[in-house]
């Protein structure tokens, strides 16, 4: 029997308050610590990230394709027709898609590319339309089959039924093609069975969300295995579990059975922009208050049974433009989200926000190119560590594809609980030190900190604080186990208050 459950304002707003006051008694933060950033000079306002079993990033941005290794080095960089969508099959290989303005209306691309930046195959669908297709997904499967997951348009707008499922063969010849009901392509991933599930949008011309959302599931034939109907929901995201629910997220979020019946319903006071569920049937979801200049961003846990288990709600440093892309479950349970949000210049930065499986806040870091910088895709590297791929330019032009690494390396313990007079940043200790000591520092009050490791050149090499922090006294494992033999500095800022102490790292 399906269930629809609306959350309120105010719930929200006490979830938020109680999940803070339960954090607040942690005692022990996970931070994360800023390795490199690399850079892809394109243009387009689309991107993704993918990493193979080496931890290599591959990356696109405009008619640029490129591969970047562990250490955030290029390896290669290739020109090719404007990109919308990437995939990887189980060999490495990357597939890449297009449309739009790439060719004549109608027209689709499809290429491979080995992971040394050979292209292996390259070839051109006419689609049998004379649309202008947009792909937004593309998946592999475990027999080298292609599918393409697109949308189309007459004169700039959707049509009537303008989504479009293909399959290609592993030669890249178009098996079939079929047309999903909606008039927009959301997003398409593959079951555990190795069949396409799309999900795809009306449109309304009179209000801001489409009045339904269909998800169909196709056999590899191109025949149709299972739908269903939900109605009266904007889509931006599906997310498929390993039991084989579908959860569904836009104006409400949706629980579908596998046997493609709606089990819940919730209806959010936000929209939903990504949904994640865990083993344990949890739901994950984030997404934006609004889409005007004083947006925040909200990120809620639901139950199996679709009860608001606790909620966050994120306003940046300014009341102004926060908006959220894309959502991780760290493989320790934690949260991870990405965007951007305004600062104080007016610009606005990329950002990594950590939860606690729990909902308490654990850490936000943040990237700034001294222009627009948007967090677009998360990937999940060895460990804990992880990398976004975001894009950069002036305004909303875009000419840069940024990839920052972050490593989750850092622990910040609160120490007696009592409230300091002053500030202060201690010696290390021990010192000289191999590879590891501790860092204490005191907040009288409330203080954004940053703290940082830099070399004899003053180059920061590692970076320790970077968030608003509660008064107290803390202590900060530093592990220097990747750097060399030399003398090193510390350097807090809180709020007015800067310091420097030297340090001796003897291998």
């Amino acid at each position: 029997m399906k269930t629809t459950t609306t959350i309120s304002n105010t719930v929200l707003k006490v979830t938020a308050i109680l999940v803070f006051a339960v954090f607040c008694t942690a005692q022990l933060k996970s931070q994360y610590s800023q390795q490199w950033v690399s850079a892809l000079n394109s243009t387009g306002n689309k991107t993704n990230v993918l990493k193979d079993v080496s931890n290599n990033l591959y990356t696109f941005g405009g008619n640029k394709l490129a591969k970047f290794n562990s250490a955030g080095a290029l390896v290669w960089s290739t020109t090719t027709d404007y990109i919308h969508a990437m995939a990887m099959d189980n060999s490495g290989n990357i597939f890449v898609t297009g449309g739009y303005s790439n060719y004549p209306n109608g027209s689709i691309f499809i290429k491979k590319f080995s992971n040394n930046g050979t292209e292996i195959m390259s070839k051109i669908s006419s689609g049998g339309y004379n649309y202008i297709y947009s792909p937004v997904d593309i998946s592999v499967d475990n027999s080298g089959n292609i599918y393409v997951y697109t949308s189309y348009f007459v004169n700039g707008q959707y049509h009537s039924n303008s989504s479009r499922l293909f399959k290609f063969d592993s030669a890249g010849n178009e098996a079939w093609s079929t047309t999903p009901s909606g008039t927009g392509a959301v997003r398409m991933l593959m079951d555990n069975s190795g069949y396409p599930v799309v999900a795809s949008t009306t449109i309304s011309y009179y209000s801001q969300f489409p009045p339904y959302t269909t998800i169909t599931r196709f056999s590899s034939s191109g025949s149709v295995l299972n739908s269903v109907m939900i109605d009266s929901t904007g889509a931006n995201d599906i997310s498929i579990s390993g039991s084989g629910y579908i959860y569904l997220t836009g104006n409400r979020t949706v629980k579908v059975n596998p046997g493609f019946s709606v089990d819940w319903e919730v209806i959010n006071n936000f929209y939903g922009q990504s949904v994640e569920c865990d083993n344990n049937g949890n739901v994950f979801v984030t997404g934006n208050t609004n889409y005007s200049t004083t947006s925040n961003i909200v990120t809620q846990k639901l139950s199996a049974a679709g009860q608001l288990m606790w909620s966050q709600v994120y306003d940046g440093p300014v009341n102004g433009e926060d908006f959220v892309y894309d959502m991780q479950l760290a493989a320790n349970g934690s949260v991870l989200i990405t965007g951007a949000t305004e600062t104080t210049s007016g610009n606005l930065d990329m950002f990594l926000i950590k939860y606690s499986n729990a909902g308490g806040f654990m850490n936000s870091n943040f990237y700034n190119d001294m222009q627009n910088d948007e967090g677009r895709k998360i990937v999940l590297l060895n460990g804990n560590d992880v990398a976004l791929c975001g894009l950069n330019g002036s305004g909303y032009s875009f000419d840069k594809v940024t990839l920052v690494k972050f490593s989750d390396v850092t622990a910040i313990t609160p120490q007696n609980g009592q409230i300091p007079d002053g500030f202060s940043l201690s010696q290390n200790y021990p010192n000289p030190f191999n590879p590891s000591t501790k860092i204490s520092f005191s907040l009288p009050a409330a203080s954004f900190v940053k703290m940082a490791v830099y070399d004899i050149t003053g180059r920061e090499v590692k970076n320790l604080v970077n968030e608003k922090m509660n008064a107290g006294q803390y202590e900060v494992d530093f592990n220097a186990s990747g750097l060399t033999s030399g003398v090193y500095f510390c350097r807090i800022t809180a709020g007015d208050f800067t310091d420097v102490k030297k340090m001796m790292l003897i291998k």
